[in-house]
C-alpha cells in the first residue's frame, strides 16, 4: 500500500519501454498500475462497447491482446489476460489475441483468434479457456483466405520461450480447414507439429482427414505429414476416393 499507484480515464495512450520485457503499448476506458504488484488493469468502455487493448513488441514480435478487461503483471516475464467481462456488468466482450511478426514467413508468424472464453498469455504458451477461431493473417493484419481456419472448444498453443514462435498446437473438438497446406481435419483431439509439419488427430467416433485430391480418410487416429503429403491412420480406417465423373453417350 506504500507503493505507487496510478489511477486514470480516457488513456488514449500509454507507452512503458523496459529493457528486457520490451515496447508496450495500450488504451483504456479506465487504467489502474500497481508499482508495488507491477501490475496494471486495462478496462474497457461498456457503455460505448469499446475493449480494452494492450500491444507488446519484443524481439521484432508483437502480440496484441483486447478485451472488456486486459490484466498485465511481471510474473517471471510480462503476461497478459484478455477477460471477457467488464467489472460490475453483464456485458461482455470477446477476447482476441494476434500474433504479429513483421517480414515473418512461417504458419504462424501472423495469426489471430477471437475466443468465448478468457484468454491467457504466457512467454512460452497461449491458454484460450473457450471455443475459439483462429484464423491466418496477412502481413497487413487481414484474414488470409488461404492461411489456417481453425474452430475448436479448447486450443492451447506452446511458444518457444526464447523467440516467442508457435511450435505447437493442441485443440479439443477441432474443425480445421488449411487451404495452404490442401489439409482438411475434423476430430475430438487435434495436434499440429509445427516444426516437424505433422498433424495428428484422434476420435474414437472416427477422426476424418481430407487431403489434396479429395481423398477422405476416417479413423481413430491419424498422422498426416501435410509438407510431403504421407499419412499413417491406426484403428477402424476408411478412405473415401472422389468418383471420376462418368460421361454419357455422345448425342
Amino acid at each position: 500500500l506504500r507503493s505507487a499507484w496510478l489511477l486514470a480515464e480516457d488513456v488514449r495512450r500509454i507507452v512503458v519501454d523496459d529493457p528486457e520485457q520490451g515496447h508496450v503499448e495500450g488504451r483504456a476506458h479506465r487504467l489502474v498500475l500497481s508499482q508495488g504488484l507491477a501490475a496494471g488493469m486495462f478496462v474497457g468502455d461498456p457503455d460505448a462497447m469499446v475493449p480494452a487493448t494492450v500491444a507488446r513488441t519484443h524481439d521484432g514480435r508483437t502480440i496484441t491482446a483486447t478485451g472488456a478487461c486486459v490484466r498485465v503483471f511481471h510474473d517471471e516475464e510480462l503476461r497478459l489476460q484478455a477477460l471477457r467481462h467488464f467489472p460490475g456488468r453483464r456485458l461482455l466482450w470477446l477476447p482476441t489475441v494476434s500474433l504479429r511478426e513483421p517480414g515473418g514467413d512461417g504458419d504462424f508468424a501472423h495469426l489471430g483468434a477471437t475466443c468465448r472464453g478468457d484468454v491467457d498469455v504466457l512467454p512460452g504458451e497461449i491458454r484460450f479457456g473457450g471455443p475459439v477461431q483462429a484464423n491466418g493473417l496477412r502481413p497487413d493484419g487481414s484474414v488470409d483466405p488461404d492461411g489456417l481456419n481453425l474452430r475448436a472448444g479448447r486450443l492451447h498453443m506452446a511458444r518457444d520461450a526464447t523467440n516467442g514462435r508457435v511450435n505447437t498446437v493442441r485443440g479439443d473438438s477441432v474443425d480445421l480447414d488449411w487451404i495452404q497446406r490442401r489439409l482438411q481435419a475434423r476430430a475430438a483431439e487435434l495436434e499440429l507439429d509445427v516444426g516437424q509439419n505433422r498433424c495428428i488427430v484422434r476420435d474414437p467416433a472416427g477422426a476424418r482427414v481430407r487431403l489434396a485430391g479429395g481423398r477422405t480418410v476416417i479413423a481413430e487416429h491419424i498422422e498426416v505429414d501435410y509438407a510431403a503429403m504421407a499419412w499413417t491412420a491406426h484403428g477402424l480406417v476408411l478412405e473415401q476416393v472422389p468418383q471420376q465423373p462418368v460421361e454419357g453417350p455422345a448425342r
